[in-house]
């Protein structure tokens, strides 16, 4: 009987961490992706700096605001009491914290004309989110785990994987 109290408890400790983990991590990569840069230079003045046969225009990094805002809207739903031991939010918690500090991390190479660094980065990024995907699963397929889940992941996924090409052509 006290191993399964001991372990209970752990569980409980490893799942609190992971909502943690993904209410702490998600504001702070909003913060640095949205801070002035070291070099004064944009993402957008960046790419456009090379001169790369694709690039995004200036308004396509506005969507950002919305992968974000449901990164962040999920953030809030797992961080939730009633979400804390749902096996959808343990298959996938640590991705979400993963993904969040890859784009970080990329952005801070993109910025810093790290253009392999940052390739490699978004690609790890996107295999980061298939699998994610991939666990995802059914599960969120109705209800409120189909617009705090599905949606804002999808969406990130979607928005990647056109930005993998982009960030592959600099």
């Amino acid at each position: 009987m006290h191993s399964f109290v001991r372990m209970a408890l752990t569980i409980k400790a490893k799942d609190q961490l992971r909502q943690f983990a993904n209410l702490i991590i998600l504001p702070v990569c909003v913060f640095y992706d949205y801070s002035p840069r070291f070099n004064g230079e944009s993402v957008g003045d960046v790419s456009r700096a090379t001169q790369p046969m694709l690039s995004a225009s200036s308004w396509a990094y506005l969507m950002w605001v919305p992968v974000l805002a449901g990164h962040f809207a999920y953030a809030l739903f797992q961080g939730l009491p009633h979400q804390q031991r749902r096996p959808l939010h343990r298959n996938i918690g640590w991705l979400t914290v993963i993904n969040a500090a890859l784009g970080a991390y990329w952005t801070f190479a993109f910025s810093h004309h790290a253009y392999a660094s940052a390739a490699l980065i978004m690609v790890a990024m996107l295999m980061n989110l298939a699998l994610m995907e991939s666990r995802i699963g059914e599960d969120a397929e109705i209800g409120k785990a189909r617009w705090f889940v599905r949606s804002p992941f999808a969406l990130n996924f979607g928005w990647v994987s056109i930005v993998t090409i982009l960030n592959l052509t600099q």
